[in-house]
């Protein structure tokens, strides 16, 4: 099944994560959302790309 991830799911991870910085949250938890980032943003790039093509 394609993904279909928005830029504004993009960036609702990353204010998660600024969030969650600025709260000084544990690392677990940071690491947690920048695996969330990521993931997001690999789903972003599919999804553009599926477009282009």
């Amino acid at each position: 099944m394609p993904s279909h991830t928005s830029a504004s799911e993009v960036l609702m991870a990353l204010g998660a994560l600024a969030v969650a910085q600025e709260e000084e949250r544990s690392s677990g938890e940071l690491d947690a959302l920048t695996g969330s980032v990521m993931s997001a943003l690999d789903g972003f790039r599919e999804s553009r790309s599926e477009v282009a093509a």
